[in-house]
């Protein structure tokens, strides 16, 4: 793809000169806006945390005050600081779920659901949408391979689209408080910071077709990061992503050229990208089948995660965990003793002792992946969190698709990270450091105790993230850094941590009492 490519659509199909009345009628079509968005937060909070890991629960109550705190330090912050003037544009992909897919229905024939119709549907929402009952939305959402082009598609009779592509609307859930800090700075969503939503069953580099609208789009993509540039006076603008949507983040940035980089992009900025998987997605999503709308099992979820590309981006990568982990454990006869530990290189061994037929079918095609070995190609500045308890994997008496786990925290697989994901695939960018250019920038830095959910909100990280976007792009060999500030780059962290385990048993085919 190159600057010249033909697109899809035209920035004034996303982009109307009107940006204030654009968002407007993007709430409005919606029946939402930023109220609905607060009110379903505490259930996308509450999403994020597990019996395992209580301690990682972050409190609605804390986004109450965020906005008001951040936003006045900033305010103070920038008030002391001499800036350059240039307050760089940024497109920021959300993470996992949050963006909100349109969905609409003709001829759906499913039992006791609308004939009918169209929601939208995004993690933390309402458990019925629009009529539809979560019973419906699985088997409306559930994705269908073409082994024949290798291509997705949505079953018959539903279409899917991402709602206000560019603009805030279209991932209210829970980047309120980063908006509104942004806006408080200055930035204008739909202008110079851009929302890049996305089809989050889709997988950067799937085909996708059959009624699926904006999956993981790169046209799209590129054309909000040449529109936010034009609209800033040719300003290079800073790629960010939150969870997964780094990984989308920096698809674009390998497929794109070296020349189209250097003109249009100041750096790539991660908040907990997931690089190369948590190992709690098999037993969350694949095996006990976790809800859309709330942190309850939904059973009847897993054959849609089964179908979605996503599912196995967001596993376990086999190449790089082998088998350093459990991510499924079953019990003996007695309920006591693991009878056999599946680790990520037991990923289809687990899916055929499950049933799961689907998984059988795409594992192979997307589990094994290297779309995160390479470097962006242009400087990097990454936060993460760590210190905080996080699932890796739970422990059931059998396994099978709706199977819910053993009520006992004491037998599930814990490691260290950021309450989602595990240090060692949070840390994989320090992998790049030896293979970036020398005049690209690096930076890795460790917030101890920062939650997942919310470290794009942490104040120390709007803080050092607001100084990067009024800074000029780092030098050769440089900091981006705001003439006149006091701020030191963090040291580089520790490798990958070490697993720790609350019982230990053979792991298929291991003679070895565990791993610590």
């Amino acid at each position: 793809m190159s600057e010249s490519h033909e697109r899809t659509a035209k920035p004034s199909d996303h982009f109307p000169n009107d940006t204030s009345n654009a968002l407007q009628n993007a709430a409005n079509d919606a029946n939402t806006g930023l109220n609905k968005a607060t009110n379903a937060t505490n259930n996308f909070v509450n999403k994020a945390s597990n019996d395992v890991t209580k301690e990682t629960k972050f409190f609605v109550s804390d986004f109450d005050n965020l906005t008001a705190v951040v936003g006045d330090d900033i305010a103070t912050y920038i008030n002391k600081t001499v800036f350059n003037g240039q307050r760089h544009p940024i497109v920021f992909w959300p993470a996992y779920g949050t963006s909100i897919l349109k969905v609409e229905v003709e001829g759906n024939t499913a039992a006791n659901c609308p004939t009918s119709g169209s929601f939208d549907v995004a993690f933390g929402q309402p458990t019925i949408v629009e009529g539809f009952p979560e019973s419906c939305i699985y088997p409306l959402l559930q994705m269908q391979y073409d082994a024949a082009n290798g291509g997705f598609s949505n079953a018959p009779g539903v279409n899917t689209s991402i709602f206000d592509f560019g603009g805030q609307f279209c991932a209210p859930i829970p980047y309120e408080p980063l908006f509104a800090v942004a806006q408080a700075i200055g930035y204008t969503t739909g202008k110079d910071f851009m929302v890049a939503c996305y089809d989050w069953r889709t997988n950067p580099g799937v085909e996708v077709g059959g009624g699926v609208t904006g999956g993981a789009d790169m046209d799209l993509a590129a054309e909000l990061v040449e529109t936010a540039y034009n609209n800033s006076g040719g300003l290079p603008v800073y790629l960010a992503g939150h969870s997964n949507g780094p990984i989308y983040a920096l698809a674009l940035l390998h497929e794109m050229s070296a020349d189209w980089i250097a003109k249009y992009v100041a750096g790539f900025i991660s908040y907990a990208g997931n690089w190369q998987g948590q190992g709690s997605i098999y037993s969350q999503q694949l095996i006990s089948g976790a809800s859309l709308f709330n942190d309850a099992a939904y059973p009847s979820s897993v054959p849609a995660y089964e179908s979605w590309p996503s599912t196995y981006i967001s596993a376990p990568n086999p190449q790089y965990y082998g088998d350093s982990e459990v991510v499924v454990r079953t019990l003996d006869a007695n309920g006591t003793v693991a009878a056999q530990n599946y680790t990520p290189v037991d990923a289809l061994q687990l899916f055929r002792d499950a049933g799961l037929t689907t998984a059988q079918q795409l594992g192979p095609l997307l589990l094994n992946r290297t779309s995160s070995n390479q470097p962006p190609g242009t400087s990097f500045y990454g936060f993460i969190g760590t210190g905080v308890k996080t699932l890796v994997g739970n422990t059931y008496t059998t396994v099978f698709a709706g199977a819910q786990p053993v009520k006992n925290g004491e037998i599930d697989s814990i490691d260290e990270g950021d309450g989602n994901q595990e240090n060692r695939d949070n840390e994989w960018p320090l992998t790049w450091q030896s293979e970036m250019d020398p005049c690209q920038h690096f930076e890795l830095n460790r917030e101890e105790g920062a939650q997942h959910l919310t470290l794009p909100f942490h104040p120390s990280v709007l803080k050092r993230t607001v100084q990067i976007l009024y800074s000029a792009p780092a030098a050769c060999g440089g900091v981006a850094e705001a003439p006149g500030t006091d701020f030191v780059p963090a040291e580089a962290p520790s490798g990958p941590s070490s697993l720790f385990f609350t019982s230990t048993s053979p792991s298929p085919g291991s003679s070895q009492a565990g791993r610590h």
